[in-house]
């Protein structure tokens, strides 16, 4: 059965790669590119692809299909309905995203908060989507309860990973130990979905960090961050209990240092009265870069403290 698991994630990071040149030549013709020029909180110099998260996500979904193929062959069970809905939710989430990249906002002249608003309704959306395919968060299980703090869930989970993208190689990397964690819960609980959904994730990551890896070649943009915090969302939620205080917690501490990164940004800007949704270079990754001066020093101590997050998070479940 596991070897299956293996063809998902080698199926995956094949097509990632080959999806990344694509996006590449894409990226010439319709100038998806991020340029430095006019932004000095830019760590990059010369303007790279943003279009990376088209990769991944096309990668994600067509390895989807094969798990579907594989389903209707008889290798594996799941709940189909689950896999329309983390189909039509990734996409979603990946256009609201590439809308970002575009900066279509701008012409619409609106500042963050305006944004943030604009995303509650898609993300409710997402959650009813993910409601009617049974992705429910369950430590409540009043219905309107967890709708709302799946909400919550998603609007901050999705937003912690885009800020999260600061450093070539640091949100992809984060993700792919998220994926291997998420796949150790998924094997211990006997999860065949959320073995499927890790699988994919991790040859999408793996195979992305060749060319994300400073210096990058191609970034995975807005449309790669709100893509893979959709997924992480999905797998704290899916990996909730009823009354569960461990189950709570423990896949909070899978996801790991986006969540800290995001709690570390909002508690020194509202100690030093800040406002809240501030463009700045005073994110922890950032901190480590000053102090390191080495993007790759940087990037790997953000590895070993995932590391740490994931297997705590483990050891609880464990142990509990």
């Amino acid at each position: 059965m596991m070897l299956i698991y293996f063809f998902l994630f080698l199926i995956s990071f094949c097509l990632t790669i080959i999806f990344i040149y694509l996006a590449k030549k894409i990226s010439l013709v319709f100038n998806f590119y991020d340029d430095p020029s006019n932004d000095s909180l830019k760590v990059h110099r010369i303007p790279v692809s943003f279009f990376g998260g088209a990769a991944i996500l096309l990668a994600f979904l067509l390895t989807l299909i094969f798990a579907w193929l594989f389903k209707k062959n008889g290798f594996f069970d799941f709940q189909t309905p689950k896999l329309i809905a983390i189909f039509i939710g990734s996409i979603i989430s990946w256009f609201y995203g590439f809308w970002d990249d575009t900066r279509w906002q701008q012409r619409l002249k609106m500042g963050q908060w305006a944004k943030i608003f604009f995303q509650i309704p898609i993300i409710l959306v997402l959650v009813l989507i993910l409601y009617i395919s049974q992705i429910q968060w369950l430590f409540i299980t009043l219905a309107i309860i967890g709708i709302l703090i799946s909400t919550f869930y998603l609007l901050f989970i999705i937003n912690a990973a885009n800020i999260q993208d600061g450093l070539d190689g640091l949100l992809a990397g984060l993700v792919l130990i998220s994926s291997i964690g998420f796949f150790i819960l998924s094997f211990l609980t006997n999860s065949i979905f959320g073995l499927i959904l890790s699988s994919i994730l991790i040859g999408n990551t793996f195979a992305f960090l060749f060319f994300n890896w400073q210096p990058a070649s191609i970034f995975m943009g807005n449309n790669g961050s709100y893509f893979l915090g959709f997924l992480m969302a999905v797998f704290v939620i899916m990996n909730t209990k009823p009354g569960d205080f461990i189950w709570l917690i423990s896949p909070l501490l899978i996801l790991g240092m986006p969540l800290f990164n995001a709690g570390y940004v909002l508690s020194g800007r509202i100690m030093n009265r800040q406002p809240l949704l501030l463009a700045d270079r005073y994110h922890f990754y950032d901190l480590l870069h000053r102090k390191t001066g080495s993007v790759k020093k940087a990037v790997l101590i953000n590895y070993l403290i995932q590391i740490v997050f994931v297997a705590i998070g483990l050891i609880l479940l464990i142990k509990f």
